[in-house]
């Protein structure tokens, strides 16, 4: 079931939240650069697995993956 709430998603209290990235993990505008801002990690991962990657969009739109955040530190 999915749920739409309004707000600020950086401050969602769910577990998980989901942010469609570029294949160049470019972090320019919008919620992207609201997240590198807060979460400078999170804009490095991508970065590393757009790279990995060699930045194919064929290969990267089937590609997900995670990171953890822990907003205790």
């Amino acid at each position: 079931m999915l749920i739409i709430k309004k707000g600020n998603i950086l401050e969602a209290e769910e577990n998980l939240i989901c942010h469609q990235v570029n294949c160049l993990g470019s972090f320019g505008g919008g919620l992207a650069l609201q997240i590198a801002n807060k979460y400078p990690f999170v804009a490095k991962e991508c970065k590393k697995r757009c790279y990995l990657w060699k930045y194919n969009y064929d290969e990267l739109k089937k590609d997900y993956f995670k990171v953890r955040i822990n907003n205790n530190q």
